[in-house]
Protein backbone atom coordinates (compact mmCIF):
# COMPACT_ATOMS: atom_id res chain seq x y z
CA UNK A 1 0.00 0.00 0.00
CA UNK A 2 1.47 2.92 -0.99
CA UNK A 3 1.51 6.66 1.20
CA UNK A 4 0.38 9.83 -0.03
CA UNK A 5 2.11 12.89 1.21
CA UNK A 6 0.26 15.60 1.07
CA UNK A 7 2.06 18.95 1.21
CA UNK A 8 2.45 20.89 4.59
CA UNK A 9 0.68 25.00 4.17
CA UNK A 10 1.82 27.14 6.91
CA UNK A 11 -0.99 29.40 7.31
CA UNK A 12 1.10 31.68 9.86
CA UNK A 13 2.86 33.50 6.41
CA UNK A 14 -0.75 33.83 4.52
CA UNK A 15 -2.76 34.72 7.70
CA UNK A 16 -2.41 38.31 7.11
CA UNK A 17 -3.83 38.29 3.59
CA UNK A 18 -6.34 35.62 4.42
CA UNK A 19 -7.77 38.05 6.86
CA UNK A 20 -7.87 41.30 4.62
CA UNK A 21 -9.30 39.27 1.51
CA UNK A 22 -12.04 37.69 4.52
CA UNK A 23 -12.71 41.55 5.33
CA UNK A 24 -13.22 42.44 1.83
CA UNK A 25 -15.41 39.80 0.68
CA UNK A 26 -17.35 40.67 3.98
CA UNK A 27 -17.44 44.25 2.68
CA UNK A 28 -18.33 43.50 -0.73
CA UNK A 29 -21.46 40.68 0.79
CA UNK A 30 -22.88 43.62 2.79
CA UNK A 31 -22.87 45.93 0.54
CA UNK A 32 -24.62 43.81 -2.09
CA UNK A 33 -27.30 42.70 0.53
CA UNK A 34 -27.87 45.98 1.23
CA UNK A 35 -28.47 47.59 -2.29
CA UNK A 36 -29.72 44.74 -4.47
CA UNK A 37 -33.04 44.55 -5.30
CA UNK A 38 -34.13 46.62 -2.06
CA UNK A 39 -37.34 48.28 -2.30
CA UNK A 40 -38.55 49.05 1.18
CA UNK A 41 -40.40 52.74 0.47
CA UNK A 42 -41.30 52.49 -2.99
CA UNK A 43 -38.85 54.02 -4.71
CA UNK A 44 -38.04 56.57 -2.27
CA UNK A 45 -34.48 55.25 -1.87
CA UNK A 46 -34.90 55.00 2.05
CA UNK A 47 -34.69 52.33 4.83
CA UNK A 48 -37.43 52.29 7.13
CA UNK A 49 -35.48 53.88 9.82
CA UNK A 50 -33.47 56.43 7.43
CA UNK A 51 -37.20 57.33 7.16
CA UNK A 52 -38.02 57.92 10.31
CA UNK A 53 -34.92 60.02 10.84
CA UNK A 54 -35.62 62.49 8.55
CA UNK A 55 -39.28 62.85 9.85
CA UNK A 56 -37.56 63.65 13.47
CA UNK A 57 -35.35 66.14 11.64
CA UNK A 58 -38.11 67.64 9.66
CA UNK A 59 -40.13 68.29 12.97
CA UNK A 60 -37.17 69.48 15.57
CA UNK A 61 -36.52 73.58 15.19
CA UNK A 62 -34.25 75.16 16.63
CA UNK A 63 -35.48 78.31 18.68
CA UNK A 64 -32.68 79.45 21.03
CA UNK A 65 -30.92 78.44 23.74
CA UNK A 66 -32.64 78.90 26.75
CA UNK A 67 -35.85 76.50 25.41
CA UNK A 68 -33.35 73.54 24.68
CA UNK A 69 -32.78 73.26 28.68
CA UNK A 70 -36.31 73.27 28.54
CA UNK A 71 -37.35 69.37 28.00
CA UNK A 72 -41.12 69.81 27.91
CA UNK A 73 -41.50 72.20 25.80
CA UNK A 74 -38.03 72.45 23.28
CA UNK A 75 -38.84 72.32 19.81
CA UNK A 76 -35.69 70.43 19.80
CA UNK A 77 -36.49 67.32 22.14
CA UNK A 78 -37.23 64.21 19.51
CA UNK A 79 -40.05 63.04 21.68
CA UNK A 80 -42.36 66.57 22.11
CA UNK A 81 -42.52 65.18 18.17
CA UNK A 82 -42.52 61.56 18.02
CA UNK A 83 -43.08 58.91 20.30
CA UNK A 84 -39.49 56.98 20.60
CA UNK A 85 -36.19 58.39 19.50
CA UNK A 86 -33.15 56.53 19.99
CA UNK A 87 -30.70 57.09 18.18
CA UNK A 88 -29.28 60.29 20.36
CA UNK A 89 -29.98 63.84 19.72
CA UNK A 90 -25.81 64.80 18.44
CA UNK A 91 -26.68 62.92 15.47
CA UNK A 92 -29.82 64.51 14.89
CA UNK A 93 -28.87 68.05 14.94
CA UNK A 94 -26.22 67.67 12.95
CA UNK A 95 -28.25 66.08 10.10
CA UNK A 96 -30.98 69.10 10.53
CA UNK A 97 -27.85 71.08 10.37
CA UNK A 98 -26.21 70.00 7.32
CA UNK A 99 -29.69 69.91 5.69
CA UNK A 100 -30.26 73.52 6.19
CA UNK A 101 -27.31 74.53 5.41
CA UNK A 102 -27.46 72.43 1.95
CA UNK A 103 -31.34 74.05 1.19
CA UNK A 104 -29.52 77.37 0.85
CA UNK A 105 -28.44 78.94 -2.16
CA UNK A 106 -24.98 79.93 -1.92
CA UNK A 107 -21.93 78.54 -3.94
CA UNK A 108 -20.83 76.20 -1.33
CA UNK A 109 -23.60 74.43 -0.84
CA UNK A 110 -24.69 74.19 -4.67
CA UNK A 111 -21.81 72.94 -5.26
CA UNK A 112 -22.00 69.65 -3.17
CA UNK A 113 -25.18 69.12 -4.25
CA UNK A 114 -24.44 69.73 -7.79
CA UNK A 115 -21.25 66.99 -6.98
CA UNK A 116 -23.85 64.41 -5.28
CA UNK A 117 -26.35 64.68 -8.28
CA UNK A 118 -23.04 63.54 -10.58
CA UNK A 119 -22.76 60.41 -8.71
CA UNK A 120 -26.05 59.64 -8.65
CA UNK A 121 -27.32 60.76 -5.04
CA UNK A 122 -30.35 62.42 -5.58
CA UNK A 123 -30.64 65.62 -3.20
CA UNK A 124 -33.25 67.76 -5.03
CA UNK A 125 -36.50 67.83 -4.89
CA UNK A 126 -38.83 68.02 -8.13
CA UNK A 127 -42.39 68.38 -7.89
CA UNK A 128 -44.50 68.12 -11.34
CA UNK A 129 -47.38 68.41 -12.57
CA UNK A 130 -49.64 66.35 -14.27
CA UNK A 131 -48.52 66.37 -18.06
CA UNK A 132 -44.36 66.11 -16.88
CA UNK A 133 -43.45 69.84 -16.54
CA UNK A 134 -40.88 70.41 -14.15
CA UNK A 135 -42.64 73.36 -12.23
CA UNK A 136 -40.16 73.58 -9.37
CA UNK A 137 -36.95 72.27 -8.69
CA UNK A 138 -35.26 72.80 -4.77
CA UNK A 139 -32.22 71.04 -2.95
CA UNK A 140 -33.16 69.46 0.03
Amino acid sequence: MNTVHLPKIDFSKNLKFIRRFSLALLLILGFTLRIWNVNWDEGAHQHPDERYWSMVAEDITWSGVGNYFDSSDSSLNPYNHRDTWVYGTLPLFITKATSHYLEKDTPISNTIVEGAETLGIDLEEQITISDGDIIKTTSI
